[in-house]
């Protein structure tokens, strides 16, 4: 048995699982990379303006969480999560 008839496999098995079967369609692979891709844009954004910038903690702040909300909603509206 190959790898690609395994996966196939266990992909099947995942999507009709009782509990792994919400965690395997597309909706929540796209909410899940964008949730991850925030977080991470937070803390990278809030470190250059804050440490590297030099701009205060509460205006760095107010910016990178402004810009991360429209982000976040645009990033939703485009790949279609309600």
């Amino acid at each position: 048995m190959d790898v690609e008839t395994m996966m196939s496999k266990l992909v099947v098995w995942a999507r009709n699982h009782p509990v792994f079967g919400r965690f395997a369609n597309r909706g929540f692979f796209n909410y899940f990379w964008i949730g991850a891709a925030i977080s991470i844009s937070n803390v990278a954004l809030l470190w250059v303006l804050i440490d590297v910038l030099g701009i205060p903690t509460i205006v760095s702040s107010v910016m990178v969480v402004g810009f991360t909300f429209v982000g976040r909603y645009l990033l939703f509206k485009r790949f279609h999560i309600s």
